[in-house]
């Protein structure tokens, strides 16, 4: 018996899609400039070589049929509210053909499998998704530095400012790994981003560079005992008996901007108010008493 799981696998890219990714520095690219692989991917870009064929890679393609269950795990179990899945499979480029923070304006572009809001100190914040599948002996410092530079140029891409990747790790899913864009790698991206495109608009062969800066580890940062704090014992007590209402206040709060439609900037009623910011982003309130 033969099984055909053409619906379930992303059989390679489409010839559309690998003729974009000649046109721009995408998401996977940028992680191969920043170890300085450049000579093998300066040959991709100019066409002097065929970029690596992942169809019958079964760790990448598990990958890719694991995408949307990790994806709908991923926002049903956090923070993560009005998910787009942009991928699964994919169809379609992100692009942007003018970096931002000053830059001359190289092609970038991006496949990121999701977009969404992540809520930081009870603002949502516009995030890119990562969905990973990994074996069951990594961890999220693996996942961090190996995937570091590539969820950076994916939200700058695409706008954001925070980045998360949602692993699975063997057959257990993870807790998803969250950090802040920050904004002096992004302009360090985009400096080394632009050297290397040089070379592709000048024909010019590069050589593989040694990576100016390293790609920043959870180990480097400092780990604490907060065991003497009397704040963070009292905070510590609050957070373990508030989990339950954290999470009726969390579902309420995402029902509430489902109920706001695309053409209202303000919503009132029953002491709580949704104004829509600029950024789109619509943002729920109590009405304190004695406002108006």
């Amino acid at each position: 018996m033969q099984l055909s799981l053409t619906n379930a696998l992303h059989i390679g890219l489409t010839p559309e899609q690998k003729a974009g990714r000649l046109l721009g520095i995408g998401g996977s690219d940028a992680t191969k400039i920043m170890e300085g692989d450049w000579h093998d991917l300066w040959l991709v870009k100019t066409e002097q070589k065929e970029d690596d064929n992942l169809t019958d890679i079964f760790r990448v393609q598990l990958g890719n049929v694991t995408e949307e269950l990790n994806l709908y795990w991923l926002e049903k179990h956090s923070r993560l509210e009005d998910m787009t899945i942009t991928g699964a499979p994919h169809t379609k480029f992100v692009t942007s053909q003018t970096v931002p923070n000053g830059s001359d304006g190289i092609p970038v572009r991006c496949m990121p499998d999701a977009l969404g809001y992540w809520e930081i100190d009870e603002y949502n914040h516009r995030c890119v998704v990562d969905a990973k599948h990994t074996n069951a002996y990594a961890d999220e410092s693996y996942l961090f530095k190996k995937y570091y530079w590539q969820l950076t140029h994916n939200a700058m891409v695409c706008g954001c400012t925070v980045c998360i990747i949602s692993p699975i790790y063997g057959n257990e899913w993870g807790d998803p790994i969250v950090w802040e864009l920050s904004e002096e790698d992004t302009r360090h991206l985009i400096k080394t981003e632009e050297a290397f495109w040089w070379h592709v608009t000048s024909n010019t062969p590069p050589d593989d560079h040694t990576p100016q800066r390293t790609t920043r580890t959870l180990e480097d940062m400092v780990k604490v005992n907060m065991e003497g704090n009397n704040e963070w014992a009292s905070l510590a007590e609050d957070f373990k008996v508030n989990k339950e209402a954290h999470s009726i206040h969390a579902k309420a709060k995402k029902g509430l901007r489902k109920l706001v439609e695309d053409d209202v900037s303000l919503a009132i009623g029953h002491g709580v108010v949704a104004k829509r910011r600029k950024n789109n982003n619509v943002y729920i309130t109590e009405i304190k008493e004695g406002t108006k």
